[in-house]
């Protein structure tokens, strides 16, 4: 018979002392039949025992219990509180500590009446604590046998208020048995045993085997067709619809959606722009929205501005008193109620439509206005967050102006000087009625010179501290963001060889250059901006063919620091001071009249093909005709063995776009095709299935200029040279002629062709 014993006190480290008859299993289980304890275990037991004093305690069938899954924070008092409050007397009760003494959320709790066990059991096995993972309770009977079965919320400080009601069940078609909603605890599940009655038999274990160590031969994988991964897919859409989970095929970043549509558990968000005319609040707003729909949450701007001239037409034609606070005409208040009203209106309905964060992009400078909008709406439970742009700098709010406000139809054939001066007196007659955020009963953040400063007032969850941090990395300096793919390499074809530049490829980086700088120049002149102020800034990615394409722009900046003696000529590798900031090198060259700075990025490597390196999209569908199948039908989604979709790469490139968001200077990104097309698709706002099917030519220099409403993008065509023709073109002789893509998963070959608006080329 197996000699049970029981701890002297409820306060011994349970963890002091790890030799044969204190290891963790016989601490939970006590000893083996036929190994007697030491003799100093033989000691009475504290609370009533029916052996007498100095006899050992024999542990009754059922009276003992293994606790799993409590917090870390939970402490042996806690779980000995619980026990002896609810259900009844215990002999003892200790929690299991690891090696560095943390506690690994495990107890066992003894009990002094047989029968409280498997109450204990009953009561409180499956349910939930701290609305997360369900309490597992398993009995310790005669030869220390475990069993039980996993079965399935506020928290207070006692744990006897932090344990909810049992996880919710859904029945099972099979065989009528119930199963949790947790889908990490059904396999689990699946391996349990139950407890059985009372006067049952106790199953006798099975015999564990001995395992051959040693590499495991691979199974060849059996044939499938496509109607059987059709199937598969259609269970796979079903279990994530049992589990409150539904697939999201057309989203960009995120991995999933709640079948409510509203991701990270946020509810439906309005966010209300407060702040006088020309602040940066349409840019703020467009730039929000681009990136949260990037995010995968549906959002919508309601520009109060838009929609007016959409009812009422342009400035002209409104009465004199309309853009002025204060006292109006009957006919002017019922105008501004129309068009107030009718913004309303469409919040309503994108909300009722499954939206989920909506911006109303209006000036909403009155106190009771903004107040009145704003109980509306969290009535019907929608979060509301102010949103107060302030700005004094008046060279920022002169920008705004000339290059935003008097484009808008409100100008039209406007001479601009009268226009701005228009302008002026229309936020004047603003600042006299303005009422700045001056409580905190709303939640708020205000931005203070587009970004320069933020303060916050009880911003919480994902998202909402999501926006916060997306709007602490934007600005509305002017620049241009530059797109061109890398030269030729000398190993094409092939993700795992780390190739330098073909000679063709130099070449391509010689005209890049020339035709980088003297496009950038021509542009900043045109906005009576000296090219020789402001700083290039290059990306690439870490492959030596991205990388090495940016080194004539060093060799040239380097050349034109060489103030004293006879220039010197570009270097393919010229020396310049590297330092490397964690695994982003940078690389700058600055001359008297060219600053540049290069700087490596390790997320920017192009997209991984996996088991299909160095296949053409035909060899692929030859070799692999059931992956191929799959591709076809989401090539953004889906991916080959061992490789990336553009999904993985989407989520990848996430920080690199709140970099770009961040960058002030020009920048030129020199980049694999399939990183390009993710961050294109980013900045003009294209859906996720488009991005696989996306043309980015080598030789083609894509320009994207960001504004207040928008981006404005066009393609410039420098180079016709190898490396740059694909196979339609009839006069390609050579092999490496038809090389348009140096890694085959980039090509959009078998790719759905979406009609996908691309930028207007024009001939360099």
């Amino acid at each position: 018979m197996s000699a049970y014993y029981s701890r002297p006190t409820m306060n011994v480290n349970p963890y002091a002392r790890l030799n044969t008859f204190h290891g963790p299993k016989r601490q939970l289980l006590g000893n083996h039949a036929g190994h007697a304890a030491p003799a100093w275990k033989n000691v009475p037991a504290q609370g009533p025992s029916s052996a007498g004093e100095g006899k050992q305690t024999q542990l009754d069938p059922g009276s003992k219990i293994f606790l799993s899954r409590l917090p870390s924070d939970v402490k042996d008092s806690e779980v000995e509180e619980l026990f002896r409050k609810t259900i009844g007397p215990l002999r003892e009760c200790f929690l299991v500590y690891n090696s560095q003494g943390n506690s690994k959320g495990m107890a066992v709790v003894s009990f002094a009446r047989p029968s409280d066990a498997m109450l204990a059991k009953q009561k409180y096995d499956g349910k939930v604590v701290d609305g997360r993972r369900p309490l597992k309770i398993e009995l310790i009977t005669e030869g220390t046998q475990l069993y039980g079965a996993q079965t399935g919320p506020p928290p207070t400080p006692s744990l006897l208020n932090r344990i909810g009601n049992p996880a919710k069940t859904q029945p099972s078609a099979a065989n009528g048995v119930t199963s949790t909603i947790f889908p990490h605890a059904q396999k689990a599940r699946s391996q349990m045993q139950i407890v059985p009655p009372p006067n049952a038999a106790i199953p006798v274990p099975p015999r564990r085997i001995r395992q051959k160590k040693g590499p495991k031969r691979i199974k060849k994988r059996a044939a499938i067709t496509i109607d059987q991964l059709d199937k598969e897919m259609e269970d796979y859409r079903a279990a994530a619809d049992m589990s409150g989970l539904t697939v999201l095929p057309t989203m960009v970043a995120p991995l999933y959606t709640t079948a409510s549509g509203l991701l990270f558990h946020a509810g439906k968000i309005l966010v209300l722009t407060i702040g006088l005319p020309a602040r940066g609040k349409t840019h703020i707003s467009r730039a929000l929205e681009r990136y949260l729909r990037w995010m995968g949450v549906k959002t919508q701007v309601v520009s109060l501005g838009d929609y007016r001239r959409k009812i009422l037409g342009a400035g002209q034609k409104l009465p004199s008193d309309y853009f002025t606070l204060g006292e109006k005409s009957l006919g002017t208040n019922e105008l501004r109620k129309k068009v107030s009203t009718g913004c309303e209106q469409l919040i309503w309905e994108f909300f009722e439509g499954g939206g989920q964060v909506v911006i109303y992009d209006a000036n909403n400078g009155s106190k009771a206005t903004r107040q009145a909008l704003a109980e509306k709406f969290d009535k019907a439970g929608i979060h509301v967050v102010l949103l107060e742009s302030i700005c004094d700098d008046q060279e920022i709010i002169e920008n705004n102006i000339r290059s935003v406000k008097i484009s808008s139809p409100d100008y039209r054939s406007w001479d601009p000087n009268k226009a701005v001066e228009d302008y002026y007196k229309r936020i004047h007659d603003h600042e006299k009625y303005y009422e700045t955020i001056d409580d905190r009963t709303w939640p708020y953040i205000r931005i203070i010179n587009v970004g320069e400063k933020i303060e916050l007032n009880n911003i919480q969850g994902y998202l909402q501290s999501r926006i916060v941090f997306f709007l602490m990395n934007i600005h509305n300096r002017f620049r241009s963001i530059y797109f061109a793919r890398s030269g030729q390499s000398l190993i094409e074809h092939s993700y795992k060889a780390d190739s330098d530049l073909s000679p063709a490829g130099w070449e391509y980086a010689e005209r890049l250059k020339d035709f980088l700088l003297e496009r950038r120049a021509k542009s900043l002149k045109e906005r009576g901006i000296d090219p020789h102020e402001r700083k290039l800034v290059i990306w690439t990615s870490t492959r030596r063919r991205a990388n090495h394409t940016a080194y004539p722009f060093l060799a040239t900046a380097q050349t034109m620091n060489a103030l004293d003696g006879p220039p010197v000529a570009p270097s393919p590798e010229p020396t310049s001071a590297i330092s490397t900031v964690g695994k982003t090198t940078v690389t700058k060259a600055s001359g008297a009249s060219l600053n540049i700075k290069v700087v490596e990025k390790p997320q920017m490597l192009e997209i991984n093909p996996g088991i299909w390196d160095g296949l053409s999209p035909e060899q692929a569908k030859k070799y692999y005709p059931e992956d191929w199948a799959r591709f076809l039908k989401d090539p953004y989604a889906s991916r080959a063995p061992r490789a990336e979709s553009y999904h993985d790469l989407s989520v990848r490139l996430d920080p690199v776009l709140i970099e770009l968001e961040k960058e002030q200077e020009d920048l030129l990104i020199i980049g694999h095709a399939s990183v390009i097309r993710c961050m294109l698709a980013y900045l003009i706002g294209l859906p996720a299935s488009e991005i696989p099917a996306i043309e980015i030519a080598r030789g083609d220099l894509i320009e994207v200029v960001p504004a207040s409403y928008g981006v404005q993008s066009q393609a410039f065509h420098f180079w016709d040279g190898p490396g740059r023709r694909g196979p339609a073109d009839p006069d390609v002789t050579d092999k490496d002629d038809i090389n348009f893509y140096e890694n085959y998963a980039e090509d959009t070959k078998g790719k759905r062709n979406l009609n996908t608006p691309e930028p207007s080329i024009i001939k360099g």
